[in-house]
């Protein structure tokens, strides 16, 4: 719907056709490759870190997060695979499926310079490539259910809403972090019932459901936190063979993300001031933070009821919605990214309906196109690294010594 706006967005140098190409190209490449770096992972025992958190299960009793792991070892024992490896396709499948949705949302719309910069975004889609621990996380599933309802949008497919609706409820169980997406879902109920997929009161039910399941669930965590059941969890994943390292205890070095369910908030709270505060680096995600918001600031409502000032409060006020996890959770890095993806699959539902538009930058455009090649941000602990190109050249560097051609 937003063809003109887009085009007044780009130069002469942006090439429709050709620019789409090579931009879908280089994401679908990275996004290949992360999945086969990551499977590579699994080949060799898995990281710790993100298999020990996706492992977290109800066999020592019921606790925050262990839905998927309760899943995965139901699969494992029904199908024989071994749980580390059931564990690895389960999650390279997820995020599959959410790439490409992520591509097919962006592929539906015109190109422009926000697009662009948006598609390559440091925490989007690639987040995985720049920092390994990133692949495969847990709110990965709440990623698959946004692109789900962003696609639905596009795509004007009333029953995606219900299976986005379907992932969203999984994700919440598997990880109380994506609760938090509960106020951008009844965004998303608006933009369904303004483009006529479902009735007001329709929309009003999937707010309302959505705000009461994620209350639920961030109760659960609140009354099950997992206290008292590592041992158990720990035993029912290392007796069929999982690495050790998922179950490592010391606080002062290796501690695996199933003996992390004995911390309380407030052990987290003072690790997230040790490791982000006290240690300095908390001015880098301040920065990352407002580069990562910067494409957002270079679109523009189109419709003449939405004031430009009201929506990019908006943006900024969305940034609230995601601030206790600053302070009870270390992973900086990860809640700037899970803001912007949200950000993003509403960002390309409003310029499918029409609502907003990129801006003319004119003859700056050619220099955001350097948006993605001098910036990245590390989940927590060094904060900002440089961007694209030196970690594409060592993603080729490995996949050469790798084929042993290197």
């Amino acid at each position: 719907m937003a063809v003109d706006g887009a085009r007044a967005g780009q130069s002469a140098w942006l090439n429709e056709s050709a620019a789409k190409f090579v931009v879908l190209s280089v994401a679908t490449a990275i996004a290949a490759y992360v999945a086969m770096r990551f499977g590579y992972a699994i080949l060799q025992g898995g990281n710790y870190w993100t298999l020990g958190d996706w492992l977290i299960n109800y066999e020592g009793g019921f606790t925050r997060r262990g839905l998927a792991g309760t899943i995965t070892l139901w699969l494992s024992d029904a199908t024989g695979l071994s749980l580390t490896n059931t564990a690895g396709l389960f999650m390279i499948a997820i995020y599959a499926a959410m790439a490409a949705l992520y591509l097919y949302c962006f592929a539906s719309q015109p190109v422009s310079y926000p697009l662009v910069m948006l598609m390559l975004s440091p925490v989007t889609l690639l987040m995985p490539f720049y920092y390994v621990k990133s692949a495969m996380v847990k709110e990965t599933v709440a990623f698959l259910a946004l692109t789900v309802f962003a696609t639905a949008a596009i795509a004007n497919r009333r029953w995606m809403i219900w299976i986005g609706g379907a992932v969203y409820v999984f994700s919440i169980f598997t990880h109380e972090a994506t609760t938090f997406y509960a106020p951008f879902l009844c965004i998303f109920a608006w933009l369904f019932a303004r483009q006529g997929l479902v009735s007001n009161r329709e929309a009003l039910w999937l707010a309302g459901g959505a705000l009461a399941v994620s209350a639920v669930a961030l109760g659960v965590s609140a009354i099950w936190p997992g206290h008292g059941l590592p041992p158990a969890i720990c035993e029912s994943v290392l007796s069929r063979g999982v690495m050790e390292a998922v179950c490592a205890n010391d606080p002062n070095g290796l501690m695996g993300p199933i003996t992390w369910l004995d911390q309380s908030a407030f052990y987290g709270v003072e690790f997230t001031i040790q490791e982000q505060i006290r240690s300095g680096i908390w001015w880098h995600y301040i920065i990352g933070y407002a580069l990562a918001i910067l494409p957002f600031f270079l679109l523009r409502p189109r419709d003449r009821k939405l004031n430009a000032g009201l929506v990019y409060l908006g943006v900024v006020l969305g940034i609230l919605v995601f601030a206790p996890l600053f302070v009870v959770a270390t992973d900086w890095g990860r809640w700037i990214g899970m803001y912007v993806f949200v950000m993003a699959m509403l960002t390309l539902v409003a310029l499918d309906q029409g609502l907003i538009e990129p801006r003319n930058v004119g003859f700056a455009g050619p220099l955001l196109l350097l948006y993605p090649f001098v910036w990245s941000l590390i989940d927590f602990g060094d904060g900002l690294d440089w961007g694209l190109l030196p970690k594409a050249t060592r993603a080729v560097e490995r996949i050469l010594s790798m084929s042993g051609l290197g």
